[in-house]
């Protein structure tokens, strides 16, 4: 539980990710170039600290890597500190970079605890969790995006963090034990390929939904979408780990795949407000549930739980193929064009996802 918590609260930065660029707007007048030089700097920091999380994890202490890591939550007070955008670029890098610290730390000794299946799951729904408590807080009128309001509250929750490491484990069980058998490393790259891709398919739905908004009526595809994804996915990620001791991987792996091919189905048909609405929550739903199932075929060949992390990796991969290649084929071919290629990079992550499951059970 508490390195779910944990997590959670690191993640905030990027889980509320909307919010806080608006508050780099608002609070301190940022065009969008430079808003986006930040963010890709934030995310820069946490793609290099899980890029190298194998190498890290074998010596550091979980303890260690959680409380440091915490310090991402004053990120924005340290920005209101800054006068240039120049200066600042150090600050979302160190808050990716701590980030990346916990994420990998937590998920890396969850995947080695007695029920993966369940505390995978456990822990994406608290990265929902407490990002959906958030938005609630602001929507309520209690707090407000402005950028003091938004720092203040994220740094509130990193003493809540400090306050659990009494009961977090001071290492990872495989640094006990020097001869751990190596993974089959291109089996694992398969996996994490696997996940790139299919994360790509749901991310350029995710990232472009704004463009089905083709009168203009942000009814639906406005704030209240973060909400509604992130209470999807929170439910998402309890049903898998709830049915994670319950079904095989391969079952998992089915459902998922039926459910984000039925909700690009149900978005196909964006013009009707209850049809786009369906969609967008059984493409939620699906997100954590699909990776949760995802991360079980790491575990089950990499007896050191050090690999897991990279999970994280994959999905900044397959952020950037979803921007990049989705992007294109929707500016030139259309919302129907665009939603046919994102079931086709879905598809083809799952068919690699298959293929691994399958060299698995032949073992």
């Amino acid at each position: 539980f508490a390195l779910c918590v944990c997590a959670a609260i690191a993640g905030l930065s990027f889980n509320l990710m909307p919010l806080v660029t608006a508050a780099w707007h608002t609070g301190f007048g940022y065009g969008e170039a430079v808003i986006g030089q930040l963010s890709g700097i934030q995310l820069l920091g946490f793609l290099i600290g899980i890029a190298t999380s194998p190498f890290w994890l074998r010596h550091i202490s979980c303890r260690a890597a959680i409380g440091i890591g915490l310090l991402a939550q004053f990120g924005l007070l340290l920005l209101i500190q800054m006068k240039e955008p120049s200066g600042a670029l150090a600050v979302p890098f160190f808050t990716g970079l701590c980030t990346a610290l916990v994420s990998g730390t937590a998920l890396s000794t969850l995947a080695r605890s007695d029920a993966p299946e369940r505390n995978l799951g456990l822990f994406f729904a608290a990265q929902m969790a407490l990002a959906l408590v958030v938005i609630l807080i602001v929507e309520s009128g209690y707090a407000s995006v402005a950028i003091d309001s938004l720092a203040w509250m994220f740094a509130f929750f990193a003493p809540v963090g400090w306050a659990m490491l009494s009961v977090i484990p001071g290492k990872l069980a495989s640094q006990s034990h020097a001869h751990i058998p190596s993974p089959p490393v291109w089996r694992i790259l398969l996996i994490l390929m696997a996940i790139a891709f299919f994360l790509a398919g749901i991310l350029g739905i995710w990232s472009f939904l704004g463009s089905f908004d083709t009168d203009g009526d942000m009814r639906l595809f406005g704030v209240n979408l973060v909400a509604l994804s992130l209470f999807a996915s929170f439910v998402g990620s309890l049903a898998a780990a709830w049915l994670g001791e319950k079904i095989v991987p391969v079952t998992g792996h089915s459902l998922a795949l039926a459910m984000l091919l039925g909700g690009i189905a149900l978005l196909s048909q964006w013009q009707i407000e209850i049809f786009a609405f369906a969609g967008i929550t059984l493409l939620s739903f699906a997100w954590n549930f699909s990776l949760v199932f995802a991360n079980l075929e790491i575990i089950a060949l990499d007896a050191s739980g050090r690999l897991v992390a990279l999970v994280f990796l994959a999905l900044g991969i397959g952020g950037v193929l979803a921007t990049t290649s989705l992007g294109w084929v929707l500016e030139d071919f259309g919302i129907t064009s665009f939603l046919g290629a994102a079931a086709l990079l879905i598809s083809g992550g799952f068919v690699m996802l298959f293929w691994a499951a399958h060299l698995r059970r032949q073992e």
